[in-house]
C-alpha cells in the first residue's frame, strides 16, 4: 500500500498549503520562516496529482485517472510556457493573491512545472500499461531534482532549488515530489526497480539495508558539517571521514547479520522440508534425490552400496484396534530403531505410511543383512509394550 501512502500524504501536505492561503498562516505555506512558500497552483497540483496516483494504484476509473493526469500536465506546461515566452496565462494569482513582492508572484518555479509534467506523463493510464522501463525514468527524474532542492535547502545552496532570476521551489515542494515519485515506483513492484526491494534474496536484503544508509548518511553527514564547521577545514573533513566510516562499517554490520538470519532461516526451511514431522527422519523427497545421486555415484566409481525396504507387518489392523495415536508410537519405535543400529553416514526414510527404506553407502549384501537384523532385534525389543512384530 506505499502508493496509497504516498498520494495520502501528498494530499495532506497540499492541504495544509492551501489552509495556510485561506487563513493568512505563514508556517503552513513555507513550514521555516523565511523560506519560499508553496504557491497555490502548486497545492492544486498535487491534489490532482495525489488522486491520479491513488487511481493508478486501485486500477480502476481509468477515464477519470486520465483526466487528472492532464490537468497536471498541463499547468505544468502553461506554466513553462509563461515563462519561455515571457506571457502571463492568467493562472498565477487565479485563486489567490501573494502577498510577496517576486519577479513573479504566485507563479511556482520552472523545476516544479516541469516536474508536474513529468508526473503527469506517468500517471496516464495508457503509459502505465506501456513500458515500465519509462515510468521508472521518469520518477527517477523527478526523484533526483526534488533531492537536489531539500539538499539545496539543508546546506543552503539556492541555486540548488531555484534560479534566483525566477521563483524557486519551496521545501515541501521537493518532499511531497520525492514521495509522488516514490510511489508511483511502488504501483507495479512486481516488474519495476523496486522489485528487488521486495524479493526475500539477499539481493533483496542487500538493497533494503545498503540503499537507504547510501542515500541518507552523506546528506546527514554533511548537512551536520555545514551546521558545525569547526572553523577549521582540516577537523571538518577528519569530521566527515570518520562519521562516513563509522556509518557505512555499521551498515555493512547489519546487513552481514541480516544475511547471517536469513541464511539460517533458509537452512532450517530446507531441513524442515526434507524430514517427516512425525517420526523426525527423512522424508521421500529427500531420499529420492540421495538415492539418484548415490546411483551415480556408485555407476561413476565403480562402489557397491545397498537399498533395504521394508514395513510393518499388520499395521492398519493395529490402527483399527488401538487408534492411530498407537500407530503413530509405532512408527516413531521404528525410527529409533534404524536410528540406534545404522551408521550416520546411512540414510533413513520414512518411504509412505507404514514403509521405511535404508540407504547404506559403501555397503555390501552380507554386511547390509546383518544391519537389516540389528534394527529388526532392536525393534523386536520392544515388542512387548508395542505388541507388534515387524
Amino acid at each position: 500500500s506505499v502508493p496509497a501512502v504516498a498520494a495520502a500524504v501528498v494530499a495532506a501536505i497540499a492541504t495544509l498549503a492551501i489552509v495556510g492561503w485561506i487563513f493568512g498562516i505563514k508556517p503552513l505555506m513555507t513550514v521555516f520562516p523565511g523560506l519560499v512558500s508553496m504557491k497555490p497552483n502548486t497545492a492544486i497540483g498535487f491534489m490532482v496529482a495525489a488522486w491520479a496516483l491513488y487511481l493508478a494504484y486501485q486500477r480502476k476509473h481509468r477515464t477519470l485517472q486520465g483526466i487528472c493526469a492532464w490537468m497536471v500536465f498541463l499547468m505544468g506546461l502553461v506554466t513553462l510556457i509563461e515563462y519561455i515566452w515571457g506571457t502571463d496565462a492568467g493562472i498565477d494569482q487565479l485563486l489567490f493573491r501573494d502577498p510577496v513582492q517576486t519577479l513573479f508572484p504566485g507563479r511556482m518555479a520552472p523545476i516544479t512545472a516541469f516536474n508536474f509534467m513529468l508526473i503527469g506523463s506517468m500517471v496516464y493510464p495508457s503509459r502505465l500499461r506501456a513500458s515500465q522501463k519509462v515510468g521508472d525514468t521518469l520518477a527517477l527524474v523527478v526523484c533526483f531534482g526534488s533531492t537536489f532542492a531539500i539538499v539545496g535547502y539543508l546546506y543552503g545552496v539556492p541555486v540548488l532549488y531555484g534560479s534566483i532570476r525566477y521563483t524557486a521551489m519551496a521545501i515541501h515542494t521537493g518532499f511531497a515530489f520525492l514521495v509522488l515519485s516514490l510511489g508511483f515506483l511502488f504501483i507495479q513492484k512486481e516488474r519495476g526497480l523496486v522489485r528487488v526491494f521486495q524479493a526475500d534474496t539477499a539481493g533483496g536484503i542487500v538493497a533494503r539495508r545498503l540503499v537507504p544508509p547510501a542515500i541518507f548518511i552523506p546528506i546527514v553527514v554533511g548537512a551536520v558539517f555545514n551546521r558545525f564547521n569547526f572553523g577549521q577545514l582540516r577537523l571538518g573533513i577528519a569530521f566527515i571521514v570518520v562519521c562516513n566510516v563509522s556509518l557505512v562499517v555499521a551498515a555493512i554490520w547489519s546487513l552481514a547479520r541480516a544475511l547471517d538470519k536469513s541464511a539460517i532461516k533458509r537452512g532450517m526451511a530446507q531441513r524442515a522440508s526434507e524430514v517427516d514431522a512425525l517420526t523426525g527422519i527423512h522424508n521421500r523427497g529427500y531420499f529420492d534425490r540421495r538415492l539418484r545421486a548415490e546411483i551415480q555415484r556408485c555407476v561413476r566409481h565403480a562402489r557397491v552400496s545397498c537399498l533395504i525396504l521394508f514395513d510393518i507387518d499388520h499395521f492398519k489392523s493395529l490402527n483399527d484396534r488401538f487408534g492411530h495415536p498407537f500407530g503413530d508410537e509405532v512408527l516413531q519405535t521404528i525410527a529409533q530403531a534404524c536410528e540406534t543400529a545404522l551408521r550416520a553416514t546411512d540414510v533413513i526414510c520414512r518411504y509412505g505410511g507404514d514403509e521405511f527404506a535404508l540407504l547404506l553407502a559403501e555397503t555390501r549384501g552380507g554386511e547390509a543383512i546383518s544391519r537389516g537384523g540389528q534394527v529388526r532385534h532392536l525393534a523386536r525389543g520392544r515388542r512387548q509394550r508395542l505388541n507388534v512384530a515387524p
